[in-house]
């Protein structure tokens, strides 16, 4: 997997108050753009087996977990074609609360090679912002 980007943010709760946002789709809905009908394979919160699904405007996706390490971090991969996109989030205590890092990587194989450059600007455009959207939605819920 190549590096696509690495963003930070600072949320005003613990840990253990951010970690379901990571976890739990009714929560995950509520912070990232553009993802509809979200939900788990399981019917509850994600975890070292499970796999999110959700509809976008091009219709019906997956994510599958890859790496789990509870109350610390989750990798998320999904794939379009034969490219595929690895979202790891990390949460840590901080004096002031918490730090979620968000650190998106991706591969492609076949005809998605010659596509990578735009589906990674793709990615990045998109996603780039979703930790804000989180620190938002935490923040709201109080």
């Amino acid at each position: 997997m190549s590096h696509i980007f690495t963003v930070t943010q600072p949320i005003n709760a613990d840990p253990a108050t951010v970690w379901p946002w990571l976890c739990e789709p009714e929560r995950l809905a509520r912070w990232m753009p553009g993802l509809r009908n979200l939900h788990s394979r399981s019917g509850g919160p994600l975890d070292e087996n499970g796999e999110l699904v959700y509809s976008t405007r091009r219709g019906e996706h997956s994510a599958r977990v890859v790496a789990f390490d509870p109350g610390r971090s989750i990798t998320l991969q999904s794939h379009t074609g034969s490219f595929f996109a690895d979202y790891r989030y990390s949460v840590s205590a901080t004096a002031a609360g918490s730090e979620v890092t968000l650190e998106a990587s991706g591969r492609a194989t076949g005809l998605s090679a010659l596509l990578a450059p735009l589906l990674k600007a793709r990615i990045r455009q998109s996603d780039s912002g979703q930790l804000a959207a989180l620190a938002a939605a935490v923040d709201a819920a109080g």
